[in-house]
């Protein structure tokens, strides 16, 4: 029944998730397993208390560290992306991340925007973030920068053009 049906597509975002993870950190991803009760215990008010993605000795992804549960994150947003197109659902998505290289390793802060580069390049799909990372900066295109400033209590936003930014290392 209804029951059933929403334990399976539980099942799938948690199996999507899993495998977006595994792209960007197999060993993190290999660490996890969903917990979904069986549909017997499955009780409306607490599914989603109950539905989680646990791992190192069943502790549950909200009590690991902030990095980790980034990464979790931006893998379900990644799979939710790729489930919309496949079903044809996909009327637009827009994701905001702000500062999305904390508590990562420069390994993981390239493989995660190269994630979003990807994200952003499917139909329908924008991906805004804010961040102070040089590293994350270096790894974007001059069209996808935007400098933000705030001069005498006005803010204005402007594209950004080789030689512009404050640093030379930037450029």
């Amino acid at each position: 029944g209804v029951a059933e049906e929403v334990r399976e597509k539980l099942q799938d975002v948690a199996t999507n998730t899993l495998q977006k993870l595994k792209e960007l950190d197999p060993d993190i991803a290999d660490s996890l397993s969903p917990v979904i009760p069986d549909v017997q215990s499955l009780k409306w008010q607490d599914v989603f208390k109950a539905v989680s993605i646990s791992g190192d000795e069943d502790i549950p992804i909200n009590k690991r560290g902030s990095g980790v549960k980034r990464l979790v994150l931006l893998s379900f947003f990644r799979g939710e992306v790729e489930r919309r197109l496949k079903s044809g659902s996909n009327t637009g998505v827009i994701y905001a991340i702000e500062e999305p290289e904390t508590s990562q390793h420069e390994e993981n802060q390239r493989k995660i925007v190269d994630a979003f580069i990807k994200l952003s390049g499917m139909p329908n799909v924008q991906v805004i973030l804010t961040t102070h990372s040089a590293y994350v900066v270096k790894q974007l295109q001059y069209n996808n920068l935007r400098l933000i400033l705030d001069e005498q209590n006005s803010k204005t936003v402007r594209n950004v053009s080789p030689g512009q930014l404050r640093y030379p290392s930037l450029n």
